[in-house]
């Protein structure tokens, strides 16, 4: 399979709105919090990136998705993805995969970052499958009603 390029691109003034618009399905609602929500949370955060996940077409890009990931105040230097979501018109195209490929390359590259943390709704099926594949596994850990998954670069 050919995939299609993918970029990701920090969310300034020029994209804030075309981002915030994209929308998960009506049956994913509850597992991933809303682009305007994550993006609010970002800039409280000064560590951390949210970026918009755009499909490269010709001299067009796309708006297809939003990831954020960094460390957070309350998480003592781990580095996480916090969030990941693709629209719903452009969901089963490879885009999450890439995207998050993207960001575990740029950790990878980090002197202080040996290992990257996500959590996820335990009935997110669909989630688990990709971040799996990508090696991350279940601590074990449940808090607050999400299970902690993680990936070590050792």
């Amino acid at each position: 399979m050919n995939e299609t390029e993918i970029q990701l691109r920090p969310i300034d003034r020029h994209n804030l709105e075309e981002i915030m618009r994209l929308k998960i399905r009506d049956d994913e609602k509850g597992l991933v919090a809303t682009n305007p929500v994550s993006i609010g949370q970002a800039y409280t955060e000064p560590r951390t990136f949210p970026l918009g996940i755009y499909r490269l077409s010709g001299e067009d890009a796309i708006p297809v998705g939003f990831i954020y990931y960094g460390q957070f105040a309350e998480d003592n230097g781990e580095w996480w993805i916090a969030r990941l979501m693709i629209d719903e018109n452009h969901r089963r195209k490879g885009y999450a995969m890439q995207a998050v490929k993207i960001v575990l390359d740029e950790l990878r590259a980090r002197k202080d970052c040996d290992k990257v943390y996500l959590s996820m709704i335990p009935s997110n099926t669909t989630a688990r499958s990709l971040y799996e594949k990508l090696g991350f596994r279940s601590t074990g850990e449940v808090p607050r009603k999400e299970e902690i998954f993680c990936l070590s670069f050792d």
